[in-house]
């Protein structure tokens, strides 16, 4: 009898996490490396200008054909492998196609970050070392416990940012015996400090000294006492206001960033695609008005419609088989202009209120509605203005 080999989890993963994500937490690799040429007198050109061809031949060469590769802005290329060799063979590699290189291990996009919010204060009295070490047999590499400002003072809260060694992050993590749920983290829009624009820091900025309160160049803002106005979409607030509609829209940026696992231009031009409104449809207001002005246009003419047919002659069909009403002997004083005779009766068509039109023009009269006509007629209504009033038949 073949025995299989059985796969050993650390104890309690299977009940709460799916394969991919035990298989990602036990057996963890980096699968995002960084590769960037080492620029010198011989080599001048980054790698992302290098002929797409050669650097495909290169890197299929190496580790065959691999998850994805994207450009970055600094001139390397990201790389995503799917298995553990491609990885280390990338870190180990030095040259590519000739050119000198060097692989490294993205900070960012090989971890995932989750909030665990300990709503029973479970974790009040654990330090956050002694949690890290008690979860770090489900991947948690690190546990930052958040901290508020009340009164002057600074209290812990009971929310814990955990970071995980692998880039898919679970759904739920085991504390001791409870199962506690775990969210996805989305970081607040960077803001730099110096020209209070986003999508860069101090450190890297290139702009002027601009001041967070009024908005003008030449001063940080200490001390400043003008009128509040927002450098970034010139409302009357300050640059750091999270009512701002720009910080709103980097908030968005900041989430397709951290769902979809993708560089910050990228999301930035996923979101301005579906933020940007389009000039050439109309508003929801206009189309609420042109509809409500079709509609009761379209009644006022079912209304004239009805008024015109109420006195119209539409014939009888010939396939109605029903046997011929004789006329009262005598008329009634109420039964004023009806017809002297059958013959003048049977020639004056019944009136298009027979049928009822439903908002359709020009509709003809079913057979099931001449027949419901007729079997009225045999089941005894002798009341002449009744029927000449409901369905326009003269008797």
């Amino acid at each position: 009898m073949a025995l299989t080999k059985k796969r050993c989890y650390p104890s309690g993963l299977e009940s709460f996490m799916n394969d991919e994500q035990i298989t990602s937490v036990v057996e963890h690799w980096p699968r995002f490396i960084t590769l960037e040429a080492k620029l010198s007198e011989k080599q001048t050109k980054p790698l992302t200008k290098v002929s797409p061809f050669l650097i495909q031949k290169g890197i299929q060469g190496v580790i065959g054909t691999p998850k994805s590769v994207k450009k970055l802005k600094s001139g390397a290329l990201l790389i995503e492998v799917s298995k553990k060799q491609q990885s280390s063979s990338l870190l180990a590699l030095n040259t590519l196609a000739d050119i000198p290189v060097i692989g490294k291990i993205h900070s960012g996009l090989n971890q995932s970050k989750g909030i665990l919010y300990d709503r029973d204060h479970d974790l009040d009295d654990i330090p956050e070392q002694e949690i890290q070490s008690k979860l770090e047999s489900q991947g948690v590499i690190s546990v930052k416990r958040f901290m508020k400002k009340r009164n002057d003072n600074i209290e812990a809260t009971n929310t814990y940012l955990l970071t995980f060694c692998s880039p898919t992050l679970p759904t739920n993590i085991k504390v001791g015996l409870y199962v506690m749920k775990i969210e996805m983290f989305v970081p607040n829009p960077l803001r730099c400090f110096k020209c209070q624009r986003f999508g860069h820091g101090q450190s890297n900025c290139k702009g002027n000294d601009t001041c967070f309160r009024c908005g003008e160049e030449g001063h940080d803002g200490k001390g400043c006492q003008k009128d509040l106005k927002c450098k970034n979409c010139k409302g009357d607030h300050m640059a750091s206001s999270k009512q701002c509609p720009i910080w709103l829209k980097e908030k968005e940026i900041q989430k397709v960033k951290t769902e979809k696992r993708i560089p910050y231009p990228e999301a930035k031009k996923l979101v301005n695609m579906y933020t940007v409104p389009k000039p050439n449809l109309p508003s929801y207001s206009t189309v609420l008005k042109a509809s409500s002005k079709k509609d009761s246009s379209t009644q006022v003419c079912e209304n004239d419609l009805s008024q015109q047919t109420s006195t119209s002659n539409v014939p009888l069909s010939s396939n109605d088989n029903s046997k011929a009403v004789s006329p009262p002997t005598s008329a009634s004083p109420t039964t004023v202009g009806t017809p002297k005779s059958v013959a003048e009766a049977t020639s004056k068509p019944a009136a298009a209120g027979l049928t009822k039109l439903s908002g359709r023009q020009n509709r003809s009269p079913s057979k099931y509605t001449q027949k419901q006509s007729s079997d009225r007629l045999r089941k005894g209504s002798h009341d002449p203005v009744a029927l000449h009033t409901k369905f326009g038949i003269f008797l």
